[in-house]
């Protein structure tokens, strides 16, 4: 379970569009890069839970709910999802990968995802997610992921006027 303090690193193909992300998650706060867009950040402060974004030139803090915080806070966790007892252990170049050739979870379907260890520490994890719009209509999602738990730098919320 990854709860705090990492960054991943994601290369995601959706419908074979190709994008980069970067989340990076410090003390509670989260920020994220996607390709071409501006970096958002998602925080708890004083109990209540903020989204940052920038509206054009400006940056704006939006009070949101606890469910979508979390939402994108344990969007990296893949642990609610597959058990390394489910998966067939294959060693690989002083790596320790589980894979799963299949699994559906609450209608989305998972194939070949392989989660990654080296020496005994999470690095990361990738798969490809098809996930059901409306009848034979489908979106498929590839992800590769690295992670890294070492020489963060720090997260800066940006000044709202």
């Amino acid at each position: 379970t990854i709860v705090d303090n990492y960054k991943a690193y994601y290369t995601v193909v959706v419908d074979g569009e190709r994008a980069e992300e970067v989340f990076t998650c410090i003390n509670g706060v989260l920020c994220v890069e996607m390709t071409g867009k501006d970096p958002e950040y998602f925080s708890k402060e004083e109990g209540k839970y903020y989204r940052y974004y920038k509206d054009e030139t400006t940056w704006v803090k939006k009070e949101i709910e606890q469910a979508e915080y979390l939402g994108i806070f344990n969007s990296n966790n893949i642990a609610p999802i597959f058990t390394l007892a489910e998966m067939t252990y294959m060693p690989k170049d002083g790596l320790d990968i589980y894979y799963c050739a299949e699994k559906n979870w609450y209608g989305a379907r998972y194939t070949g995802t392989s989660i990654i260890f080296q020496n005994g520490q999470f690095v990361g994890f990738s798969c490809i997610q098809t996930i059901p719009f409306t009848e034979g209509e489908y979106m498929t999602v590839e992800m590769t992921a690295v992670f890294t738990f070492d020489n963060l730098g720090e997260i800066v919320l940006p000044n709202v006027a």
